[in-house]
């Protein structure tokens, strides 16, 4: 009974943890493919992180964002993604970025809190 209790207590925890996260996210998009994930997480402070899980590997970052209009601006904490220059445009449904050299990736948006 007492392994029960503290393994339940445990999961209580955990669960509180992850919820108290999900609470800062003010924006979120993504979408999956067949060999891996985007997905792109903007939080209360202004702070953000992208993931681009691959197959065979991840690429994260993270730094602050700045948003006007719809339109919105990644300042990169460390290493920067080669579409760092990009400009990114939210919608109701999607965020699209282009890149200078005309490289696009549309994700779906799942978390706008941007509007509330």
């Amino acid at each position: 009974m007492k392994i029960f209790t503290i393994l339940l207590l445990g999961f209580i925890f955990i669960l509180s943890c992850n919820s108290r996260k999900n609470e800062n996210i003010v924006f979120k998009a993504g979408r999956e493919a067949p060999l891996g994930v985007v997905m792109l997480t903007l939080f209360r402070e202004g702070t953000f992180h992208f993931e681009n899980k691959g197959l065979l590997d991840t690429e994260k970052f993270s730094g602050r964002y700045k948003l006007s209009n719809d339109t919105l601006s990644l300042e990169f904490k460390q290493k920067q993604p080669r579409w760092a220059e990009s400009v990114f445009v939210i919608n109701d449904k999607r965020l699209t970025y282009v890149s200078k050299d005309g490289r696009t990736l549309s994700l779906e948006v799942l978390i706008n809190n941007f509007k509330k």
